[in-house]
């Protein structure tokens, strides 16, 4: 999910070279390795990118856009699939995004 939120900031011709330059590994049954795809499950730039098992069997992640005027980052959460599912704290996980990304700009 940081990844997927990493790579959905970006404008399109860096998200492009980077694609191109870094292969995408089958690490699960799950894992996305094809670029299109991929890139139609990327979040809205400013969305919660979510990894259900891509990574890591039994792994789940929420990840929150960071930005700052320099580039840009993600907050992330990894739990258990069924952790996930329960009770995800979406809006606490958006807000503290947002105060590293004003915390980030400040400094």
């Amino acid at each position: 999910a940081l990844g997927k939120s990493i790579l959905a900031q970006l404008p399109a011709p860096e998200r492009e070279d980077y694609l191109a330059r870094h292969p995408l590994n089958d690490l699960t049954p799950h894992t996305v390795v094809d670029r299109r795809r991929l890139r139609d499950r990327l979040p809205a730039p400013d969305a919660l990118a979510v990894d259900d098992e891509e990574y890591a069997v039994g792994v789940r992640c929420l990840a929150a856009p960071v930005t700052t005027a320099d580039g840009v980052g993600s907050l992330g959460v990894v739990t258990s699939p069924a952790s996930l599912r329960r009770d995800v704290p979406r809006q606490r996980l958006r807000s503290c995004a947002s105060r590293v990304s004003r915390a980030l700009s400040l400094g």
